[in-house]
């Protein structure tokens, strides 16, 4: 069974922009440092989410929404993430 996770985040076509757009996905396939999913969710509108926060059902920060590749949607995991704010000195928190 793959993960479902969810995508928040508003679209570039998204003619309602009082909320964001959740978005339900499922895991795919896992190619390290991102992730191939399927869109779940019916009549949603996936264009111009890049940089969209993906969660688990816990609410934990999984990924982030990266584009697509033909059908797949691809989201970065939190790994590729925390690499790209090392790479340019970005300070976070390592151990909340």
């Amino acid at each position: 069974k793959y993960e479902v996770v969810y995508a928040v985040g508003w679209s570039t076509l998204q003619t309602d922009t009082a909320y964001p757009e959740k978005t339900i996905l499922q895991c795919y396939d896992n190619m390290g440092d991102y992730f191939y999913v399927n869109t779940l969710s019916k009549n949603t509108t996936p264009n111009g989410k890049s940089g969209s926060p993906v969660v688990d059902e816990n609410g934990y920060l999984v990924g982030i929404v990266s584009g697509a590749e033909g059908k797949l949607g691809v989201i970065g995991s939190v790994a590729y993430l925390l690499n790209q704010l090392d790479q340019h000195s970005i300070s976070y928190d390592k151990h909340p």
